[in-house]
């Protein structure tokens, strides 16, 4: 499909059912270039499943979706290539080590082995978990899991960011610095479809929210993000007395991003 030329990720009538359960039912939806674009519900409102869609990781019971024009399916690196995809429900791979899944990640999207080493850097010091690198994953807390999981998303500098609960067990300063991250790459063009549970976080940054229920899309809200300036308001009290106790989160940018 062609699409215009600001619109990089489409769907019409995407549904998914398992059994007589519908997970997903008839999304119709755009979403634009550099527009980050938030899908809130309840537990089993059909998000995780949306994105596992887009992502080409499910496959779908009916309908269709696009990114950058390329039909998603399951095993097509065309689209692949195109979208970084971070979920809980999708776990890593215990038995490596932090630094070894990053490495396999760029490798898979054919980064070169300097380049791989730099963007690892990068990122494990974005999400300061670079003493864990060369841990097991198995030992990893639950939010060093979920950092770890969104370096894999963006090793490989994905046109389309496909993040499921990206906040979800993070510490303040992560997540500060992650809003910045997501505002700055918006900026640059780059698209972000985000699901969480966060509705005053997902309110302050996405320029559009769809309200997923029951696997159908009830409504969408429209509106500016707070833009002020590339990074979040200014913390709240008790953020500001967890930094002064264990630093700062400081401002990290990624030069290839």
């Amino acid at each position: 499909m062609v699409l215009t030329m600001d619109i990089i990720v489409k769907t019409v009538t995407l549904g998914k059912t398992y059994g007589k359960t519908r997970a997903l039912g008839e999304l119709t939806l755009e979403v634009r270039k550099g527009e980050i674009y938030g899908l809130i519900g309840p537990n089993g409102a059909g998000k995780t499943t949306t994105l596992a869609l887009l992502a080409g990781l499910v496959r779908p019971s009916s309908g269709t979706a696009w990114i950058g024009g390329v039909e998603v399916r399951p095993g097509d690196g065309r689209t692949a290539a195109l979208t970084g995809f971070a979920s809980p429900q999708f776990p890593l791979l215990d038995y490596l080590t932090g630094r070894e899944i990053l490495t396999a990640c760029g490798r898979l999207y054919r980064l070169g082995r300097m380049e791989i080493a730099r963007r690892t850097e990068d990122l494990l010091e974005l999400m300061e978990i670079g003493a864990a690198a060369d841990r097991i994953i198995g030992s990893y807390s639950l939010g060093m899991k979920q950092k770890l999981s969104l370096c894999c998303a963006l090793i490989h500098a994905p046109a389309v960011c496909l993040l499921d609960e990206p906040f979800l067990g993070l510490d303040p300063a992560a997540i500060f610095r992650l809003l910045g991250l997501f505002r700055r790459m918006a900026g640059g063009g780059r698209t972000l479809i985000l699901s969480s549970h966060d509705m005053g976080r997902m309110e302050r940054l996405c320029h559009r929210v769809g309200i997923l229920h029951e696997g159908l899309l009830q409504r969408e809200i429209r509106h500016a993000p707070d833009a002020a300036a590339n990074m979040p308001s200014p913390p709240p009290a008790l953020e500001s007395a967890l930094w002064e106790v264990a630093g700062g989160p400081g401002e990290r940018e990624l030069s290839w991003i």
